[in-house]
């Protein structure tokens, strides 16, 4: 079952535009990755495409590892799915950018040489734009993927556009950093576990701190997250996207595909000001939080 979630609707339009745009129409899709089948996962999130961008989307988010699954008990089994720089899904991805006339972002299995990323990749109808290797691992993640060492912020569409990838989200110097590189919009990719004690019309944890992040830096987050199950585990769904004034959009369902879709009005993201004598980024005071640029850790 699919549904789609929208809230206005603007022309489609790819390209990095010369000036800065009023508006940018996103969307955020969701459904049941299947495990080691990058072909199937293609061919499923195919209609979810095509809605996103009926709907006038320009920039479309997918989610992490949406090429392999997440779950893996051996390098060899995500071997069957990882790939390399212009593999199978991003040719998928360039192929239908160009059809389509809009910018994906989605998540994957990335192989270089002998070494394996959970990688994000934003594509438009020209190809690559940007490329972003998850910086924070999660647990079994540590065992196969290397850690990338980089943020990435991306002007694209008239707007700057932050990469995050799942885990990064808990760590507030994430969205602030990207932020102070001049991101306007983050956009996270993740597979998070379902609390089956949360409602349908509850805020996960996820979505809070997605929240929290739109609201403390002043910026837009469009976040995808996985529905369905694996090896026992069931996933979040409920996609939405956040703004520095609340939520800009349906929360999608629990257990359903879905594509949630609206428009970003930018100047929001643009005047950090709360009143004229408040700014979220220019009152810092780092001098007092110097173990933040330390190593962070507590001795005992």
């Amino acid at each position: 079952m699919s549904v789609f979630l929208s809230m206005n609707k603007l022309s489609n339009g790819e390209g990095r535009l010369r000036k800065p745009a009023s508006e940018l129409h996103v969307a955020v899709l969701q459904w049941d990755i299947l495990h080691s089948d990058p072909i199937a996962n293609q061919e499923h999130s195919y209609d979810l495409l095509v809605q996103a961008a009926a709907s006038g989307a320009q920039l479309v988010v997918l989610p992490e590892l949406c090429n392999s699954g997440y779950f893996f008990s051996s390098r060899d089994e995500i071997l069957v799915s990882a790939e390399p720089k212009g593999g199978s899904t991003e040719q998928f991805w360039h192929q239908i950018a160009a059809e389509l006339g809009i910018v994906i972002v989605g998540g994957l299995a990335e192989r270089d040489g002998n070494l394996l990323y959970n990688s994000m990749v934003m594509i438009g109808s020209d190809g690559e734009l940007a490329r972003y290797r998850k910086v924070h691992l999660f647990d079994q993640e540590k065992r196969w993927f290397q850690p990338g060492d980089s943020l990435c912020v991306v002007p694209v569409l008239g707007t700057s556009i932050g990469l995050m990838l799942c885990y990064d989200g808990w760590f507030p110097e994430v969205p602030r950093a990207l932020a102070l590189m001049g991101a306007e919009v983050i956009v996270m990719a993740g597979c998070v576990r379902h609390d089956p004690s949360w409602g349908e019309a509850d805020y996960p944890p996820v979505a809070v701190l997605q929240m929290a992040h739109a609201h403390t830096n002043a910026v837009f987050v469009a976040c995808s997250l996985r529905n369905g199950s694996e090896q026992g585990l069931s996933f979040s769904g409920q996609s939405t996207i956040w703004g520095p004034q609340g939520r800009c959009a349906d929360l999608a369902p629990v257990s359903d595909d879905a594509v949630v879709s609206t428009i970003l009005p930018l100047h929001q993201a643009r005047f950090k000001h709360r009143t004229k004598r408040v700014h979220p980024l220019k009152d810092r005071r780092p001098s007092a939080y110097q173990i933040l640029h330390t190593s962070g850790q507590s001795k005992s």
